[in-house]
């Protein structure tokens, strides 16, 4: 039996919790809209494409699928399921063109049925942070749930040896750098740094001074450190790379875990199965912070690849440095106002 909702306040209810789900720059590209047929039309908002960062729009897709799965998640909360995702080229045939908005991409519609009970992790997907601190050693249980969670995946190679974090860690802040010194690279960056509380944007995506570690007092420090004069001194010092350096983050880790997929696999399906994994991740006690630089890099990849001998038919889809924070590490990052996530 298919269903609706259509209660306002169930509503934002459902899209408060799915809209926790990460995206790159925590751009959030995921628009609704619920039709009183209990049809539910996914679209992609267009401006928050990363066309530096992510080019041929690959992070964008994983966005989407895990915007997709959060919903899924939040849903059976309530009793309900949401049917896999029709793509794009079946459902545009019943909507009329106009009734799509400007800048807006229609991804795909489902539809809503019931189902018996809550999806176990959806509990789970308010606890979930993005934490890019140093961790604390890691207590017996977590690693004990780390391995339970492992062997039930074939998608994750772990590295465990200190001299392997050692050697990542040193080439994940390389990789950074490299990314840094680009100029359209720092600029899209800088589009989505959120430094000070006196952004207007600071409340609604993005990447806040909060989220990224620094003391409030030290954001509109960091913002100057990134504009064009002064960089430039930077970089004839050899100082830059400080801005972005995590080594020592990352040297704190309990563990690397390399995500991989089939190189078949449509990226929408990797962002669903991804989400997943980290949501996984925060039952078992730990949490995660993804290394993006690493697989953005062809020499971050290919080192990555070589050392985990991951095949040719699969790409690196990220690497989460993963351990145990400390309690009181519980930012959030911000999210766009509900009522504009519907269309």
């Amino acid at each position: 039996m298919r269903l609706t909702v259509t209660d306002r306040s169930t509503l934002f209810s459902v899209l408060a919790e799915a809209s926790r789900a990460p995206s790159a720059h925590n751009t959030q590209p995921a628009r609704w809209r619920f039709e009183p047929d209990g049809t539910v039309h996914l679209f992609e908002d267009l401006t928050r494409r990363l066309p530096v960062a992510d080019p041929t729009g690959h992070d964008g897709a994983i966005g989407l699928g895990a915007a997709f799965e959060g919903l899924h998640l939040a849903l059976s909360r309530r009793g309900i399921r949401l049917l896999p995702l029709a793509p794009s080229e079946a459902s545009a045939d019943a909507m009329v063109p106009e009734s799509i908005p400007p800048a807006l991409r229609l991804v795909g519609c489902s539809s809503l049925v019931s189902t018996k009970g809550p999806d176990p992790l959806a509990r789970f997907a308010l606890e979930r942070r993005t934490f890019r601190g140093r961790f604390l050693p890691t207590d017996p249980q977590a690693l004990k749930g780390l391995d339970k969670l492992l062997r039930r995946s074939s998608r994750v190679v772990p590295l465990f040896a200190r001299p392997d974090i050692e050697a990542i860690a040193t080439l994940h802040d390389r990789c950074s750098a490299a990314f840094l010194r680009r100029p359209d690279y720092r600029g899209e960056l800088c589009d989505w740094l959120r430094l000070t509380p006196r952004d207007p944007r600071w409340a609604r995506d993005g990447l806040t001074a909060d989220c990224l570690g620094l003391p409030r007092p030290a954001g509109p420090l960091a913002a100057a450190l990134f504009r064009l004069p002064i960089f430039t001194v930077l970089q004839k010092l050899h100082l830059a790379p400080l801005l972005t350096m995590e080594r020592a983050q990352t040297r704190s880790a309990a563990a690397l875990l390399v995500v991989t997929a089939e190189k078949a696999e449509d990226p929408f399906e990797t962002g669903r199965w991804f989400y997943r994994l980290w949501l996984d991740l925060c039952r078992t006690g730990l949490s995660a912070c993804p290394m993006s630089a690493l697989t953005d890099s062809a020499l971050g990849n290919a080192y990555v690849r070589e050392r985990c001998d991951v095949p040719l038919s699969q790409r690196i889809v990220n690497v989460l440095r993963v351990g145990k924070a400390p309690s009181r590490a519980s930012v959030r990052s911000p999210r766009i106002p509900l009522a504009e996530l519907l269309v």
